[in-house]
């Protein structure tokens, strides 16, 4: 049954009429015309009298002491002191006094919707066959809900108000539970809490909350616009968690297993979110069931901050494979600690491209998206396909922003990988110019932007190996030989005389040719080279090689340097 507005009875219900012309809320208790706060001790035991163990009760509006609570918890109860209900109706009811239903028994649906509790109540070891329904009801007490409480249908206690402590234990709830809209004045204990659906605190206010957790959840866990008004920690492992639009004065999330959004969250302190599975699976706490739906991994993955003063945020081992940071603003502030925090990395090319050496880089998720849409052939689809694909100048310049957080914390190597995407971005917008792009590609082709040694040590090799074969072959000029050739003599009887004759000789071979390459492309470091002769030719690849030899050799020192800096 459906409440009714402000937590009047629906229309059209019975009403109890305690005298003529005067009506209450309550429901008549059969087999009388008016409710239980309103029969006499004789009629009271008359209809207590006809009520066994799992016998349904309905006592919607009515006022219940706790006199009356007791009396009716003894007369539906088994051999073994349990109160075992079937369908219990308590919507509307008003209970004045502490009550009790420990260990109760409801083999029916359990509707406390729009009650009132005056005073503690506890439903510590209780078990609920079906659905437990306390939509709009308020605890002005404490709400015990711990020691194993169990609910094979679903929990809802949507637009409920606890202002006592709440305290829900270990409870488990097989159909998942509901606090949407709900408000908690008081502690709220999570401790140990499993959903076998969703968890849905969308839109709850937790007024003095500390803590939420540990707590697991097979599917979702739903934060979405949720506000903490304390200082919180979070502990939680389930395959998908939302916070989107949720507010915190701070806060620590200790997470394990989901997606993790968190679009539009604002905090007006420091917020740490924490990949915490060993923690988690230490403590027994991972999501109910053998096996996760959709393949989720135990990782928990950080799907976006759109919207996020990143300022605020540190993140510590949590994969960022598939965030996207774009439209979060202070990433140059961002954090980000622990060894398991990881990014997206290029796949390994397809085709005749998956002989070549795989690239390693930490690579943003938008990079990611925006190359699987134009070489489909090479890159994975993307995994979010309803995320729109940006362009290379956005994603330009979320590199630099992330580029200069990573130096900040000094991680030269993650710093790196993110000037390297920043440049790739660069080379491919389209407001780039086009001898710019040209030199980009020649800068990113012979050495990776000065992050890639083996590129830079390739390119050295090539233009010797180039260079080698131009001296060889028209680069070296024949050699000078000098020769002494007789001359005939003028008249006969006089002594035979020579002359001094400059003929070419034969040029330098290709391991000369080698050697003389080698020494031009290290003239900054080696002594003087060997004296050959040289064609113009020659002349210009040697000038070439003095240029490029220095050049390659610095940019693959610099990039081992740029991947071994701390």
């Amino acid at each position: 049954m459906q409440p009714s507005p402000l937590g009047r009875p629906p229309a059209g219900r019975p009403r109890c009429r305690p005298s003529p012309g005067a009506q209450c809320d309550g429901v008549p208790f059969a087999p009388f015309d008016r409710c239980l706060e309103h029969l006499s001790g004789t009629e009271i035991d008359q209809a207590f009298g006809l009520i066994n163990p799992g016998a349904d009760i309905d006592v919607r509006g009515t006022r219940l002491s706790g006199k009356l609570l007791s009396r009716l918890a003894a007369v539906v109860g088994n051999a073994a002191g349990e109160a075992v209900f079937g369908t219990a109706k308590f919507s509307g009811a008003l209970f004045d006094d502490a009550a009790s239903f420990a260990k109760a028994r409801f083999n029916g649906d359990a509707q406390f919707e729009d009650a009132r509790f005056h005073a503690d109540v506890t439903f510590a070891g209780a078990s609920f066959s079906q659905d437990a329904l306390f939509t709009g009801t308020q605890f002005e007490g404490a709400a015990i809900f711990d020691s194993g409480v169990t609910v094979n249908g679903s929990a809802v206690f949507s637009s409920a108000q606890f202002r006592g402590p709440a305290d829900f234990t270990h409870a488990r709830f097989e159909g998942g539970s509901s606090f949407n809209r709900a408000t908690f004045s008081g502690l709220a204990g999570f401790t140990g809490t499993r959903c076998h659906a969703n968890a849905d605190f969308t839109s709850t206010r937790f007024s003095a909350a500390r803590s939420l957790g540990p707590l697991a959840v097979r599917d979702r866990l739903l934060l979405d616009h949720a506000a903490f008004e304390e200082k919180v920690t979070i502990e939680a492992a389930a395959s998908a968690i939302t916070a989107r639009h949720a507010s915190f004065a701070g806060a620590t999330l200790l997470l394990g297993y989901g997606d993790v959004s968190l679009d539009n969250i604002t905090t007006t302190e420091p917020m740490t979110v924490i990949g915490a599975l060993p923690e988690l699976a230490a403590g027994g706490l991972t999501p109910p069931g053998a096996a996760l739906p959709g393949g989720a991994h135990p990782e928990p993955t950080l799907l976006s901050l759109g919207g996020v003063d990143a300022s605020q945020l540190l993140l510590i081992d949590l994969d960022l494979s598939e965030c996207h940071f774009t439209d979060a603003f202070n990433l140059d502030q961002l954090r980000f600690e622990g060894s398991r925090c990881r990014f997206a990395e290029p796949p390994r090319p397809r085709g005749w491209r998956h002989a070549l050496p795989p690239t390693r880089r930490q690579m943003l998720a938008e990079e990611r998206d925006w190359r699987s849409g134009r070489r489909r052939f090479s890159w994975q689809p993307r995994r979010h396909p309803s995320v729109p694909a940006l362009e290379p100048e956005r994603i330009l310049t979320t590199y630099r922003q992330l580029r200069k957080a990573q130096e900040d914390a000094k991680n030269e190597p993650g710093a790196a990988d993110f000037y390297y995407g920043e440049m790739e971005m660069r080379r491919h917008a389209s407001t780039t110019a086009a001898a710019e792009k040209l030199i980009l590609t020649l800068y990113w082709a012979v050495s990776g932007y000065g992050l890639r040694a083996t590129r830079a040590l390739w390119a050295l090799l090539i233009t010797l190996a180039l260079s080698t074969v131009a001296f060889a072959t028209a680069g070296f000029a024949s050699s000078q030989t000098v020769r002494y050739l007789p001359v005939p003599p003028s008249r006969p009887g006089l002594a035979a005389a020579y002359q001094q004759v400059t003929v070419a000789g034969p040029r330098p071979g290709w391991l000369s040719a080698f050697f003389y390459s080698l020494h031009s492309s290290t003239s900054l470091l080696s002594g003087a080279q060997p004296a050959l002769p040289l064609t113009n030719a020659g002349e210009a690849v040697q000038i070439a090689l003095k240029l490029l030899g220095p050049v390659f050799a610095g940019l693959a020192i610099l990039a081992v340097r740029n991947r071994i800096k701390r």
